[in-house]
């Protein structure tokens, strides 16, 4: 073989490495040395067990209908998993600070644990704010808001979800998407089993072709039921399966705010948000829980000035997408690989999102959105 080739070879055989490293970080997380199924040492105080619904105190969802369909919704929420609440919190609010003192008297004074908040208001951030931030500014906020105290990692922590309308819409459309999503949280609530009956028992994962490859040798599901796999490249049967409704839908494709590569109707074609809509409109949801796989699917806004802003009768962006279509929770999962592991097998076992949050070793970067209180058993 001459030099040159030689050279080729050593370059490709990198590339294919790092490929495969990088695959096995993006589909399983960091190495840990921790045990397998970990509290991880987060203190947990189990009297600090109260739901509070935080609005922004004369804000767009502080009226009274919506007040009254969170009260019934806080309602249904102890009728189905047992956890007493504060009511609706209303939240004066100048800063992101002052929201967390709030949280923070909220943990001490009403032994609050776990919190849903309604709207981008609470914060009180500019369309710009929201625009940039990312993942990695997910953490900084929720992380806040969430962790108790001295703001340590290992320290008591409140589980924490939001419900965000499409920032692009007008305010009575907003309140709309509010009232939707908690009426429909509310049946969820007050009819378990029928809800979670009509879904199989099992994971949907629709994936790129390497990563495909690499995940049919694995024996172990991700979560604590079966689980089934396709390439985004089989549009017929990824079509089939989206149709018969899963527990969890969880999709490992390339993305962006508004389109996703489900492979739905092409090999490895893409879905818009309002295809999406439509097909779940005509055959239902494919997942009542979704983890998302694609590049800015945790985005809540368009991120850069640079694209079109969408119009004010556009729903934008998949979160919204996804809490409209009736998702209980969406969210991402990251972090070590065993952390990972104990998180979805923590959401498929244990009695709701937030207890699983509140123990074990959640990055901050993974923000749930809908109901902190939902469950898959």
């Amino acid at each position: 073989m001459k030099k040159w080739e030689t050279a080729i070879a050593a370059v490709i055989l990198v590339i294919l490495l790092l490929g495969a490293i990088h695959l096995f970080i993006e589909f399983f997380g960091l190495p840990s040395l921790k045990s397998r199924y970990p509290k991880l040492e987060i203190e947990y105080d189990e009297n600090k067990n109260k739901l509070a619904v935080i609005i922004k105190k004369d804000g767009i969802y502080d009226t009274p209908k919506i007040r009254e369909e969170l009260n019934t919704f806080l309602l249904s929420v102890k009728k189905d998993v047992g956890i007493d609440n504060v009511g609706v919190q209303r939240v004066k609010t100048n800063s992101l600070n002052e929201t967390d003192q709030f949280i923070e008297n909220l943990y001490y004074n009403k032994d609050v644990g776990y919190i849903i908040i309604i709207g981008e208001d609470v914060v009180c951030k500019s369309i710009d704010e929201w625009r940039k931030e990312t993942p990695r500014l997910f953490k900084v906020v929720d992380e806040k808001l969430s962790v108790i105290g001295e703001k340590k990692l290992e320290g008591p922590r409140i589980a924490l979800s939001w419900i965000l309308p499409p920032f692009n819409y007008l305010d009575d459309d907003k309140k709309d998407f509010v009232s939707k999503v908690i009426t429909t949280y509310t049946y969820y609530h007050n009819h378990p089993q029928e809800i979670l009956s009509k879904f199989n028992r099992s994971s949907l994962v629709i994936c790129k072709p390497v990563e495909y490859e690499f995940m049919i040798q694995m024996d172990s599901p991700l979560y604590s039921f079966p689980w089934v796999k396709i390439s985004n490249t089989d549009s017929g049967k990824v079509r089939e399966e989206m149709k018969k409704g899963h527990l969890v839908f969880y999709y490992l494709v390339h993305g962006w705010e508004k389109e996703v590569e489900f492979g739905l109707d092409t090999d490895g074609s893409s879905t818009t948000i309002e295809e999406f809509l439509q097909f779940v409109e005509e055959n239902g949801l494919p997942g009542l829980f979704v983890e998302p796989g694609a590049c800015e699917h945790t985005r809540p806004v368009i991120a850069t000035k640079w694209w079109i802003f969408p119009s004010s009768d556009e729903i934008c962006c998949w979160p919204q997408a996804n809490l409209w279509s009736g998702v209980w929770a969406y969210y991402k999962i990251t972090g070590s690989s065993l952390e990972c592991e104990s998180i979805r097998r923590g959401f498929s076992e244990e009695p709701f999102l937030g207890y699983v949050v509140r123990r074990y070793a959640w990055d901050f970067c993974n923000r749930i959105y809908g109901d902190i209180t939902a469950h898959m058993t």
